[in-house]
């Protein structure tokens, strides 16, 4: 689904939006973690007694006597939780002659089955939006199990239903019962991955999402994130920037320079998209240099601003430009190559890539390329990690003073597995 229109109405929309502003707040600002201490959740096997004790040793002067001290029942499983310790050994029992092996706790914990898993407060979130041949007219279910040699699932196949989400082309889901997890979807007749064939890895705290017959992961699931294909524009030509809300949460935005000056793209388009709500911006800039654009938006009636910066290095159109870095594709499927193209510079000098944390980033190949008497070096990269949003960062490194480098530009890659 998607729309068009100019920005001279774009201000208005956000106060359109501002239902969701709390959303938004709460969201932000929480940022959960794992208990601290020990806390032991477990799964209880259908054919045992309600009356369950935790027998501990190794566990300073938490220990205790067999059979244990009472079990916490939570609705559906059974809890002990102590903050004193960090680590313990257990038994389980139900007093009436099942009872667990010796186990090991460190942390959150689940138990199923025997078998000790991690878990953690932070939950793994699900965006999926189905094949097109797929069923279009039943719930989609989500099916997990660890990521480990034990294979413990907390429900049978086929899963948990998933819920539809706020676009209503799509499901979601938070699991929030094991912090590695393999994942499976399927809509009762066909199935991803296929039978026979492992789930999709993934852990607490990152974002998988399905659609168009591929898959990403993301590091971090956040309200927002913004899409800067390149951070090179071309005096008097079109430049985008785009940001990708949660919908619910999404806002459309304005712009402030360094100056503290509105900035006012030229054009917005807005597409809704597997619970998502992309806003691409188009910028065209009279004069060169360098832009810092702060991106804000309307919130209880003030103004509220992104932590995202764009940093633009607006140059001549057919110049050689140490700023001049830009790549053949932005969205790349894992094991492919991309080509991050840059000017050529001075013998004494080079390109440096480092990635968003600051590793170094190795290429591969690289080759020159004369454009309107123009010489670039290309450099060929092969895409190595799932994950959208990906920043690559440019660096000038002078052969003289190899401990210093001046930032260049930066390019972001969105990199996908196909699921075909």
């Amino acid at each position: 689904m998607k729309k068009k229109l100019r920005m001279l109405c774009s201000i208005l929309l956000t106060f359109v939006l501002l239902s969701s502003v709390c959303a938004v707040s709460a969201y932000a600002q929480s940022t959960p973690g794992n208990t601290s201490g020990v806390r032991i959740v477990f799964y209880k096997p259908d054919n045992w007694g309600d009356n369950l004790k935790i027998h501990l040793w190794n566990a300073g002067e938490e220990n205790t006597q067999w059979p244990g001290i009472p079990m916490t029942f939570s609705g559906n499983t059974y809890e002990f939780s102590s903050s004193g310790i960090s680590s313990c050994n257990f038994v389980i029992n139900d007093e009436n002659g099942n009872q667990t092996s010796d186990l090991y706790a460190e942390g959150y914990v689940g138990v199923k089955n025997n078998h000790v898993f991690e878990m953690s407060t932070a939950p793994i979130r699900i965006c999926f939006k189905a094949p097109a041949d797929w069923s279009s007219n039943v719930v989609m279910k989500v099916y997990y199990y660890t990521n480990d040699e034990n294979h413990v699932e907390i429900i049978p196949w086929p899963g948990k239903d998933m819920h539809p989400n706020g676009t209503q082309d799509g499901y979601y889901m938070n699991l929030y019962d094991m912090a590695q997890a393999r994942v499976l979807f399927t809509d009762g007749t066909h199935q991803y991955p296929a039978a026979n064939q492992a789930g999709i890895p993934v852990s607490a705290g990152q974002e998988l999402i399905f659609e168009e017959n591929k898959y990403t992961v993301n590091d971090t699931y956040n309200w927002y994130y913004m899409n800067q294909p390149t951070s090179c524009a071309y005096k008097g030509e079109e430049y985008h920037v785009s940001f990708d809300f949660v919908y619910g949460n999404h806002f459309s935005l304005f712009f402030k320079d360094e100056n503290g000056k509105t900035v006012t793209p030229e054009d917005t388009d807005i597409t809704y998209h597997n619970d998502k709500v992309t806003y691409d911006y188009t910028f065209r800039f009279s004069e060169t240099g360098t832009k810092m654009l702060t991106p804000q938006y309307i919130y209880h009636s003030s103004t509220a601003t992104l932590n995202s910066k764009v940093q633009i290095n607006v140059i001549e159109p057919n110049t050689v430009n140490a700023y001049n870095i830009s790549a053949n594709k932005y969205n790349v499927n894992l094991g492919d190559t991309y080509i991050v193209t840059a000017s050529k510079l001075s013998a004494n000098l080079s390109y440096q890539f480092k990635d968003g944390a600051g590793n170094v980033v190795p290429y591969t190949d690289t080759f020159e390329t004369t454009v309107n008497g123009c010489t670039y070096v290309n450099y060929v990269f092969t895409a190595d990690k799932l994950g959208l949003y990906q920043t690559l960062n440019a660096n000038v490194v002078s052969a003289e003073t190899p401990q210093q480098d001046t930032p260049a530009g930066k390019i972001t890659l969105n990199i996908w597995q196909n699921a075909d």
